[in-house]
């Protein structure tokens, strides 16, 4: 693999279920990161490997995606992204993560995610703006530091889309496992924003960038709940 891992979770009822492969949300968010210069890892439940690996062919032909079962019961995508490195040996390098259901609609996106890479900033995000409380918030100062980020409540005007970068992937397990110790979950899920917050209170920084709402598509597990910024004014 090379240096640049990308890992989507997508350990969910509804994204692996046959209906959500059929919606094909899972290859559109994959195929949305087709030319990002990384190796690309989907983490599913287990026994969905197959279904999952025949959709990806049919509909993200040609990309090399490595497919990875991890346990039902894992819980949030920063626990998912854990299994998945596990189960791939990967414990060096750089690191992005990535929600199953976000689909970006143009490349500006990819080339903010490249940029993070480009210029080794330590942590990173692509953040649009929201009120929609399904999301997680950027806190940020009056000079546009990040303070830290919340799950599912709005404290502030800048929403996450899901994909967030890490320069080190080390660093990144180092702060998971402070989470899983601790305990910093959120109604019993571990997400990302726990390991960003956990980086930041030890004096780290997050380099976020803002992308206009209509290069953000974002489809909710329950697959009713549909936000589909193509349809936003930017």
């Amino acid at each position: 693999m090379s240096n640049l891992t990308l890992v989507v979770t997508a350990v969910s009822d509804f994204l692996t279920s046959r209906e959500g492969l059929e919606s094909g949300t899972l290859a559109r968010s994959l195929s949305s990161y087709r030319k990002l210069s990384a190796s690309i890892i989907v983490a599913v439940p287990f026994d969905r490997e197959s279904p999952v690996s025949e959709s990806l062919e049919l509909f993200a032909p040609g990309m090399g995606i490595l497919v990875l079962g991890v346990p039902r019961d894992t819980k949030g995508s920063l626990a998912s992204a854990v299994s998945a490195l596990a189960l791939a040996d990967l414990d060096d390098g750089e690191l992005f993560i990535a929600a199953g259901d976000t689909e970006f609609l143009t490349s500006e996106p990819l080339a903010l995610m490249e940029r993070f890479s480009k210029e080794q900033v330590e942590m990173g995000t692509i953040v649009f703006r929201s009120e929609d409380p399904r999301f997680s918030y950027l806190n940020v100062n009056a000079v546009g530091r990040a303070n830290y980020v919340l799950e599912k409540r709005v404290v502030g005007e800048f929403a996450t889309t899901g994909v967030f970068y890490f320069r080190s992937i080390k660093s990144f397990l180092a702060a998971a496992e402070w989470c899983f110790v601790n305990n910093a979950s959120f109604e019993n899920n571990f997400y990302v924003s726990a390991a960003l917050n956990y980086s930041l209170y030890l004096g780290g920084s997050l380099t976020w960038h803002e992308i206009p709402n209509s290069q953000f598509h974002k489809e909710f597990d329950s697959g009713s709940s549909r936000i589909d910024k193509r349809k936003t004014n930017d």
